[in-house]
């Protein structure tokens, strides 16, 4: 009896298992783009894997077709592509104008013909490493024609005509598409490293089913808070800007604060740089009111009250250069007499959520005996993007939407925003995904 029951258990749980395999259905997620036989000349056909890379994989494919699907098995639903979102590696042709323009997009049958496409230009990239270029780009498809009854997906194909293109898969320079990028997806974290799906593929453009895309021993949420950990140095860039040394090509730059003072009043700049190759020399500070510093942390006093772009230059032990940004805000200092500010409630403003996804909260407190308050918001190069005149008052609210005094939307970074009431002045960064 106790052997018959073992095999009825055995016999179920192979079925469970079988059952489970057979009614796969879910294409949704992220593929990469592998080559099977290893950039061969004469092999111009590759495939959509689930696994990325264990080596460098220099394809020379032309379209990378179905078989296997991710997880092999029996589609027993109908499937519908919406979107394809691509992330490439392509090859520099060296030739201005000649293997850049490419159309890519997908077939639906067995003899690969291209039923919707875009078009791309590796000219237009968004990094180059090693003389490969990384290319993004998002498709909007039909889902009528992307339609797939039952087992018809494995005819699903990825397409690229024009020249010959070449395309890198490796370990830490990921080729892969994503189908079906839905808005619910964008702010989840596939790979638990604090950075939202959102952040990794529009905002950092990095592999978000890798916790580590350039496989330097360091994970993307380190990378893009090295600026904070300075034993990171090396490890600056979750995109791999990486020369063959395994330094990165641009140094990162940090030039503090931002920086609050009155008048007259003496601030001590402290610039940071990571990356690159040491020594640093050229330490160039440029404060926005037309006086520079060759000083690696130079004092300086303003004579004008205002908002000051200060930027810092700083060049490695092999020429390399690169710079940073930062707020300086000065104000007239206040004289009030004695009990003036007796019972009044402290000035202050906070700026939340920051990053925000969407429009941005300013709650913010000018003063009780204050007419009126600023509030400027200013790109990283400089240009004021926007203006608030804040009224008098206590416990006041705002919401920003995030657009420009035009009413223009504004692209997704960091932002500097400068607070000044008659009784206080505060400037901060202000960081926008959207």
């Amino acid at each position: 009896m106790r052997n018959l029951l073992i095999t009825i258990l055995i016999f179920l749980t192979y079925c469970f298992g079988q059952c489970k395999y057979l009614i796969q259905t879910n294409i949704d997620g992220l593929y990469y783009l592998r080559d099977d036989n290893f950039g061969e000349p004469s092999h111009h056909e590759g495939s959509l894997l689930r696994i990325p890379a264990s080596e460098i994989e220099l394809t020379q494919c032309d379209r990378w077709i179905k078989f296997p699907f991710g997880e092999e098995g029996i589609y027993l639903d109908t499937n519908r592509i919406s979107s394809i979102y691509y992330h490439v590696w392509f090859k520099r042709s060296g030739i201005p104008g000649v293997n850049e323009i490419f159309n890519i997009g997908y077939s639906t049958d067995r003899t690969h013909h291209m039923d919707e496409s875009i078009v791309i230009n590796t000219s237009n990239y968004i990094s180059e490493v090693d003389d490969f270029r990384l290319i993004w780009a998002i498709q909007s498809t039909d889902s009528n024609i992307a339609c797939f009854e039952g087992d018809e997906i494995y005819n699903f194909t990825i397409v690229c005509q024009g020249g010959w293109p070449r395309v890198r898969t490796s370990p830490n320079q990921c080729s892969f598409v994503i189908l079906n990028l839905r808005n619910e997806i964008l702010y989840m974290d596939w790979d638990d490293d604090q950075l939202s799906n959102y952040e990794e593929l529009f905002v950092l453009i990095t592999n978000p089913y890798n916790s580590d895309t350039d496989n330097d021993g360091a994970d993307d949420y380190e990378e893009v808070t090295a600026g904070n950990h300075p034993g990171l140095y090396l490890f600056s860039d979750p995109n791999n800007y990486l020369s063959t040394t395994g330094y990165r090509r641009i140094i990162d730059i940090d030039a503090g604060g931002p920086y609050v003072a009155n008048i007259g009043e003496e601030i001590c700049f402290v610039g940071y740089a990571f990356g690159g190759i040491e020594p640093y020399s050229n330490w160039h500070w440029d404060f926005g009111d037309n006086n520079t510093s060759e000083e690696q942390s130079p004092h300086h006093t303003f004579d004008l009250p205002g908002d000051y772009l200060v930027t810092l230059t700083i060049t490695d032990g092999i020429g390399n250069w690169d710079f940073g940004i930062t707020l300086a805000g000065i104000r007239e200092e206040q004289y009030v007499e004695e009990g003036q500010l007796e019972g009044i409630e402290e000035p202050f403003i906070t700026v939340f959520p920051n990053p925000s996804y969407g429009n941005v909260k300013i709650f913010y407190n000018v003063g009780q005996n204050a007419q009126t308050a600023l509030l400027n918001i200013y790109s990283v190069t400089g240009k004021l993007v926007k203006s608030f005149f804040l009224p008098g008052g206590l416990d006041a609210l705002i919401i920003w939407d995030g657009r420009d005094n035009a009413g223009e939307d504004l692209p997704n970074g960091i932002y500097f925003y400068s607070f000044r009431s008659p009784w206080k002045n505060e400037v901060g960064k202000l960081v926008l995904l959207r």
